[in-house]
């Protein structure tokens, strides 16, 4: 069993709450509600390695936070997004350890067409379904772990 502490960051608004409770329910809420603070969940993954526990932490304020890896939300309705991506990456670097991996993921791919491919993932938590979200992790686990033929069941 491997348990693995992600946080999720990014402007508000971005969609980081729609997309983790899109991975607890399944469920989409058109409703912006802001996050106060923190917001934690649990979410578990059977594979071929073994079960994966991925502790999901997403905070409004980086300082005092433990991740085994980042995920940096990025808004890809706004046209400036490159700018605000650049913001996120120099706080990133300033909290976390330098080895602590950070995955891009474009959010609100509905509204966007033009997906940049240097991202890791793109989502939208109104249009995709919880399996697809969950490839999101599946590769978060493959990279923690170096286990190129990891699958989840």
């Amino acid at each position: 069993m491997s348990k693995i502490q992600v946080v999720f960051v990014g402007d508000k608004g971005v969609g980081k709450t729609s997309f983790i409770k899109k991975i607890e329910t399944n469920l989409h809420n058109p409703e912006y509600i802001p996050t106060k603070d923190i917001y934690k969940c649990t979410v578990n993954f059977q594979s071929n390695y073994g079960n994966f526990i991925f502790k999901i932490v997403e905070v409004s304020n980086l300082e005092y936070v433990y991740a085994d890896v980042v995920i940096l939300c990025i808004d890809l309705s706004r046209s400036d997004f490159t700018k605000y991506v650049n913001k996120w990456n120099s706080l990133i670097k300033d909290q976390f350890d330098s080895k602590t991996p950070v995955f891009y993921c474009g959010m609100k791919s509905d509204i966007n067409k033009n997906i940049i491919s240097k991202l890791h993932f793109v989502c939208s938590s109104k249009n995709t379904c919880k399996s697809e979200l969950k490839e999101l992790f599946r590769l978060i686990a493959k990279k923690l772990t170096s286990s190129p033929g990891l699958v989840f069941f």
